[in-house]
């Protein structure tokens, strides 16, 4: 999947990354068995519901989740 902003959390796949510019943290989207579905990071996971889809990008770099990555927006904003 290309890096790109999301538009809905139905775009996802278990265990797919996904970046917030406000913090250039790699986060992971995740759904339990029963089909909840989360954000997660190193530490924390989170109702996806807590949180705005737009406000996320596809992830596709080299970080792992919980990893911030700085050149991220960087780098997409020179593939424009």
């Amino acid at each position: 999947m290309k890096n790109h902003k999301l538009n809905s959390f139905d775009e996802l796949k278990h265990k797919d990354k996904i970046i917030s510019p406000i913090d250039s943290e790699v986060t992971e989207f995740l759904i339990d068995n029963e089909g909840d579905k989360y954000l997660a990071n190193k530490g924390c996971m989170y109702p996806y519901v807590q949180f705005n889809p737009t406000d996320f990008y596809i992830y596709n770099g080299t970080k792992e989740v919980g990893e911030i990555d700085k050149d991220f927006f960087i780098e997409m904003a020179g593939e424009i």
